[in-house]
């Protein structure tokens, strides 16, 4: 098939933009450069990033300047055991990278461009599935290491500020965005529209607190997963921030549970994303809730708000299995509605050390976190979000084709301090849910209907 990197080109930069050298055990990423089909803003950002890297002398000719060397693997880049969760199935944690995080006094493209530091805002293209041919997806989850494995955390000054996961394929449908467009975020230009065809679908997001996602339910008779077919390709966004001035070099790791079968026994699984803010498609639908409480850049206007996200319509029956909430520092809840009747609240947990962030699991943003606020106050003196509860129902909730769910978030900075930026402002914040939702038949996009959307 045509690579997705037949349309995303940013893996020809890479080696000199910060970004993904890929390691033994690991496919290399599509290097096509066909980055003419690219906005512009897109393209001037790649030329800025293939200048970044600070050079070093070279110790055979002190005259001649060479890029930093990463380091190499000390531990096996693909592992594979039985999984925990779900008899019969495989684990397997796949580590992508390195990925250089630039100390916070480096003067880069992230700094000249979004004027943030020590921050690496990276792509990678065709990115190793879990398996060569189709299989189930139960559930993933992600994290940082360093070369030998350990983990790369706060505490190291290693921050995972998002990462984003996108599947692409002639066979791929989002079950929200049906626009066949993919929002790279303003780091990465924005706004993107996929080559005639190809639908792409939101697969997983996370932030620093690193939350499982299911595919599935393993206490429901319903039985459920992600489909994941052999046109598929996977590519992914990561946001890293180094909270110290000495570069860093990572992985990330994703770690799937995964069953290589598929039949008509397990229903598609897709997990369906509403936040609040911009509607996530680029369609710029309305939001029948009225006036937004945040700016443009989603900083709030009041210190205690209510706000909604653009509803979602189901385009076929299903059942609703479970939800989870995610927020920033401030937030006191969000809440799943099905045609207006509350399905489940997810309340954060916070914590004064907390482990991880629940930071940035969107994209759509054009600001992003300062670790230091205005005059010299630190971010991470602050009560954080250590983790968030969600809902499960494990003989789900129908749902109908034309039903409406939306999500509410609630935001209170006098119960809870808010993140600041280096303005002493209230930084962005965001309320992001993913409801999976059993489908009882595949998802089959309209080819009219997409063509209408876009």
């Amino acid at each position: 098939m045509k690579s997705a990197a037949l349309f995303f080109s940013f893996c020809a930069v890479q080696h000199a933009a910060t970004a993904a050298i890929q390691p033994q055990g690991i496919a290399p990423a599509g290097t096509e450069d066909l980055h003419t089909v690219l906005p512009l803003r897109t393209r001037r950002i790649m030329a800025e990033r293939r200048r970044d890297i600070p050079p070093k002398s070279n110790p055979g000719d002190p005259a001649k300047l060479s890029y930093m060397d990463p380091p190499k693997s000390k531990v096996n880049n693909i592992q594979v055991s039985p999984s925990v969760l779900y008899p019969g199935a495989q684990y397997k944690k796949i580590r992508y990278g390195p990925y250089r995080i630039p100390p916070i006094s480096e003067d880069n493209a992230e700094f000249r461009v979004m004027n943030v530091s020590g921050i690496a805002n990276l792509l990678t293209l065709n990115a190793t599935k879990p398996c060569e041919k189709e299989c189930v997806l139960h559930g993933l989850t992600t994290d940082l290491e360093y070369d030998d494995g350990r983990l790369a955390t706060q505490k190291t000054g290693s921050w995972l500020h998002h990462v984003v996961l996108w599947n692409v394929g002639p066979e791929v449908n989002d079950a929200v965005c049906r626009s066949g467009k993919i929002d790279l975020g303003a780091g990465m230009g924005g706004l993107t529209e996929l080559e005639p065809g190809y639908g792409v679908e939101h697969l997983f997001e996370s932030g620093n607190e690193k939350t499982y996602v299911d595919f599935s339910v393993k206490e429901s008779p319903i039985k459920l997963g992600y489909h994941l077919r052999t046109t598929d390709e996977l590519l992914f966004n990561i946001e890293l921030m180094n909270m110290e001035d000495r570069e860093k070099w990572v992985w990330l790791t994703l770690n799937w549970d995964y069953r290589e079968e598929v039949n008509d026994q397990y229903k598609e699984g897709h997990v369906v994303w509403m936040s609040i803010g911009p509607d996530r498609c680029g369609t710029n639908s309305p939001n029948p809730f009225g006036t937004t409480n945040l700016t443009i850049s989603q900083q709030p206007l009041h210190p205690k708000f209510t706000e909604y996200s653009v509803p979602w319509v189901a385009p076929a029956d299903g059942h609703v299995m479970g939800g989870n909430g995610h927020l920033h520092e401030g937030g006191t809840s969000t809440s799943i509605y099905k045609n207006g009747q509350l399905l489940c609240t997810s309340y954060p947990h916070y914590a004064k050390s907390a482990p991880g962030e629940n930071q940035g699991m969107g994209m759509g943003h054009g600001r992003k976190r300062q670790i230091m606020g205005a005059h010299g106050e630190n971010n991470t003196m602050i009560e954080h979000i250590e983790k968030q509860g969600g809902c499960v129902f494990p003989n789900g909730h129908d749902i109908k084709k034309g039903d409406i769910m939306f999500i509410k978030a609630d935001y209170d900075f006098s119960k809870h301090n808010g993140m600041k930026n280096k303005k002493g402002e209230i930084d962005e914040v965001m309320a992001i849910v993913g409801t999976l939702v059993a489908f009882d038949s595949p998802l089959r996009i309209n080819k009219l209907t997409q063509e209408a959307l876009r």
